[in-house]
């Protein structure tokens, strides 16, 4: 918890408190811009996290966010990458001229990643603080030395700047325990490397008020604030406790855990830096997690906090008394949404005891997801219809596959085909839609020829991956019969099962009813397409729509059409006319 004085403490729980905010935008030009209560038109709410949604996990590495609406004139292109700090005040005092009976509360430093205009002056922005600089990929460089020197390491090849010092560091659970890395390990971003350190330590990682990067310890027995149900509202609170009592991982292929007795587990997986060693020191490290985790038993909550705190952090243990909590129970906080002068929420996650797999169901798993790497797998293809291709990229196969982890497959292939001319052969591949940086070139005389094919496939183990092959001749024409397309993807790690993991679905778009148009010698047909970027963004944007031989002769009501901006283009010499969002509203404009 942000350190704050009693006097805060108790006014900010006040019916009658009296709070403000201020702040500086620096532009990337250098230009500083102040920010006060006159400027905001939609509250900040700053959201940030510590673990997943959904199971409790150390190593959790996650970016904070701010999102606000403001007036101003700056054009939204120079606000892009702005720096923007935010203070929380609260009148401790009974003079708000008096700069010392106010006590502020830093809120943060964020970087302006998006910025949308609204009307003539607003803009909506979301702001993202430093942490995102840490997803620079990893040289797979040998890593070793002291956890101060593996964030050193970090923080220097990132650019983020660390806020804690090697003696705090070295304070940490583990903190004074030496760290290395395999020569051949999972690790591929600086974030990865982070989160097993973090992990190790007994820790999440976080940027900090200041904008630096922390390691926070992310069980802690001291109660932070005791919150009353005078206080709270709307909260969902479990019927069960969670207490953690094993802590494992996997090193070298092998199940390691250490327990105190019966309770949930931490999983630390195949954790990069417990790969080295003799396994007591593995144990040594396990023990010293296991202290930690074990000191809370709490129960899973979203609280809803009636007057919203800022000083409120990641971690902080609350005692909340009363109403659904009963006589009391203990709530850390592991993801937190607040917004000035709004509610706010703060979430604990843990699983239900009676759900979540014992220690001998996740050993089972582990050995099994073990074997599952240790096997290789070969995904086949071939073209079982005719291909016909020319100057334009044709698709020869789409191989979708997950992977447990993420590793390096190879694709091979084979193609044999007829061509009408002498020409060059290229072939190119997409994976998970993105152009990969090598195309096959090969020159080939008229009539039948062979091309192989070789790519090593980077998979990823966050999605389906989606390998597509492409062919197309310089010149001329070429057929592949019937079959005369082979290929594979090779490699350990890859997982086959009945359903691949992908859910397609299909919309459609009701009748668009355009009132006070009259419509003459309409010959050609209208179609909307709604596309998506990839199976696993999708986005509701609708395709241009081509309508020939409509005559606009003139309109008299008002249009209200909802859709992501469309644009209606028109064949004839009547021009182009296009629906322009203002305010939230779609206002015919003709040309």
């Amino acid at each position: 918890m942000y350190p704050v004085s009693e006097d805060y403490k108790t006014k900010i729980l006040q019916n009658d408190r009296v709070t403000r905010l201020k702040g500086t935008i620096v532009l990337t030009n250098g230009q500083v811009i102040n920010l006060n209560e006159g400027d905001i038109f939609k509250a900040p709410t700053i959201q940030n996290q510590c673990s997943g949604n959904n199971k409790l996990q150390l190593g959790g590495v996650y970016q904070g966010q701010l999102t606000m609406t403001f007036r101003t004139n700056i054009s939204r292109y120079l606000i892009k990458g702005a720096k923007i700090n935010l203070i929380f005040g609260l009148l401790i005092g009974s003079d708000p001229e008096d700069e010392e009976d106010w006590e502020e509360v830093p809120l943060g430093e964020f970087f302006v990643a998006d910025a949308i205009k609204s009307g003539t002056d607003k803009l909506n922005i979301t702001a993202l603080d430093c942490m995102g600089n840490i997803d620079k990929s990893y040289e797979g460089i040998v890593i070793s030395g002291s956890a101060y020197s593996v964030l050193s390491y970090i923080g220097n090849m990132t650019g983020v700047q660390l806020g804690q010092t090697s003696e705090e560091i070295t304070a940490l659970p583990n903190g004074d325990e030496t760290y290395g890395t395999p020569e051949v390990n999972n690790l591929r971003t600086y974030r990865d490397i982070l989160r097993d350190l973090a992990a190790c330590l007994g820790c999440f990682a976080t940027i900090g008020r200041d904008g630096k990067l922390y390691l926070i310890p992310l069980f802690d027995s001291d109660v932070d604030r005791v919150i009353s149900a005078d206080y709270r509202g709307n909260d969902t609170i479990s019927d069960y406790q969670v207490s953690y009592a094993t802590v494992m991982c996997i090193k070298e292929g092998t199940s390691i855990s250490v327990s105190s007795g019966p309770g949930q587990i931490i999983d630390l997986g195949s954790n990069a830096f417990l790969q080295l060693g003799l396994e007591a020191r593995v144990q040594r490290i396990l023990n010293e997690l296991l202290s930690c985790v074990s000191s809370v038993t709490y129960v899973p909550s979203q609280i809803h906090i009636k007057k919203s705190d800022p000083s409120y952090d990641l971690a902080d243990l609350l005692k909340v008394q009363g109403y659904t909590a009963g006589t009391e129970i203990m709530v850390p906080i592991h993801k937190n949404t607040w917004t000035w002068r709004g509610s706010q929420k703060l979430i604990s996650i843990g699983e239900d005891p009676y759900e979540s797999k014992t220690k001998e169901q996740k050993e089972i798993e582990n050995t099994a997801n073990q074997m599952k790497i240790a096997e290789n797998t070969v995904l086949t293809a071939t073209n079982i219809d005719e291909i016909t291709f020319d100057q334009d990229w044709t698709e020869l196969c789409n191989l979708r596959f997950s992977v447990v982890s993420e590793r390096t497959l190879t694709f091979h292939g084979v193609v044999k085909f007829d061509l009408s001319s002498d020409a060059s052969v290229l072939v190119k591949y997409e994976l998970n839609s993105e152009a990969v940086d090598f195309v096959h070139e090969v020159k080939c005389f008229e009539g039948t020829d062979t091309v192989t094919l070789f790519l090593p496939v980077l998979a990823s183990s966050e999605q389906a991956n989606t390998l597509r092959v492409l062919i197309k001749a310089s010149s001329g024409t070429g057929v592949i019969d019937q079959y005369d397309f082979k290929g594979v993807i090779m490699g350990s790690g890859i997982i086959t099962s009945s359903w691949d993991g992908i859910i397609q679905c299909l919309d459609s778009v009701p009748e668009l009813l355009i009132n006070g148009v009259a419509v003459v010698n309409m010959d050609d047909t209208a179609s909307i397409s709604l596309h998506t970027n990839s199976v696993f963004n999708p986005s509701d944007e609708l395709d241009d729509i081509d309508i020939a031989g409509l005559g606009v002769v003139g309109i008299d009501e008002t249009i209200n059409i909802t859709m992501v901006r469309p644009t209606f283009n028109t064949v004839d010499e009547l021009g182009e006319f296009n629906l322009v969002s203002e305010d939230g509203l779609y206002n015919l404009i003709t040309e």
